[in-house]
């Protein structure tokens, strides 16, 4: 087993090739053929409830991680080589937040690996999630007040006041807002669904005010794009604007 946690976004150098390659693709291709299957299966069985192919790509990358420090066959891990992980993990240079999710896959592996993965590792006594908030940085003092949201509301244009006043009303992330489709939006119910490339899991929030600019928005794309259909984005990028406008 390692003695300390490597930093595994650091890029490596080939230096007779000239290319540079990262420490989990290297760990990728220098699997056993035992060890390769388990990771493939388990990926496999990831697929199930993963839908992103990058989400998919960062819950493998953690496997692997788990499987470098351990340095031993992925089915041959004992109570003793999870206890000695846990203490690496935990004293780790990595955030609370990341440390919170090497755990997180960690035990799920455990659990699809060892059918008797309680009796193996008592019930995962010994494992502890981290507060890995950032309390300094998400404040109150920090957040925008109600009046203040409401002018950035007003002084923007039609497109931005359809998309601040459902990032402030359904409470989605920049990313989610960005990703939504017109067929993501009941406008009879007031909700939106939200899909959190984080969790990979989707959710349905109720919105109010901002079904008045969405409506008008839509209504504002349906005239200028003939080609208008209820999967297209919400909120294009101005390039994909001119792709389907054929400007």
């Amino acid at each position: 087993m390692k003695k300390v946690w490597p930093n595994y976004s650091k890029l490596v150098r080939r230096k007779h090739l000239k290319t540079t390659y990262s420490r989990l693709e290297e760990i990728d291709n220098t699997l056993s053929p035992k060890n390769k299957k388990i990771v493939e299966d388990f990926v496999n069985h990831l697929k199930i409830k993963t839908r992103s192919p990058l989400a998919l790509q960062n819950k493998k990358s953690k496997l692997l991680q788990i499987y470098d420090v351990l340095e031993l066959p992925l089915d041959k891990i004992t109570l003793k080589d999870f206890s000695g992980l846990l203490i690496i993990l935990n004293n780790s240079s990595m955030s609370k937040a990341h440390r919170n999710n090497i755990k997180e896959m960690l035990v799920r592996f455990l659990r699809w690996q060892y059918p008797d993965w309680s009796k193996c590792f008592k019930n995962f006594e010994d494992l502890e999630r981290e507060d890995g908030r950032n309390h300094k940085k998400i404040n109150a003092e920090a957040m925008l007040t109600n009046e203040e949201i409401e002018k950035i509301i007003n002084l923007s244009s039609l497109k931005y006041k359809a998309m601040f006043s459902l990032m402030y009303e359904s409470a989605g992330r920049p990313e989610e807002i960005l990703k939504l489709r017109w067929e993501d939006i009941n406008f009879a119910e007031k909700t939106v669904k939200l899909y959190s490339a984080k969790t990979d899991k989707s959710r349905t929030n109720n919105i109010k005010n901002a079904i008045h600019f969405l409506q008008k928005w839509k209504e504002q794309q349906q005239i200028e794009n003939e080609k208008f259909q209820t999967t297209d984005l919400i909120f294009p990028s101005q390039e994909r604007r001119k792709e389907t406008h054929g400007e």
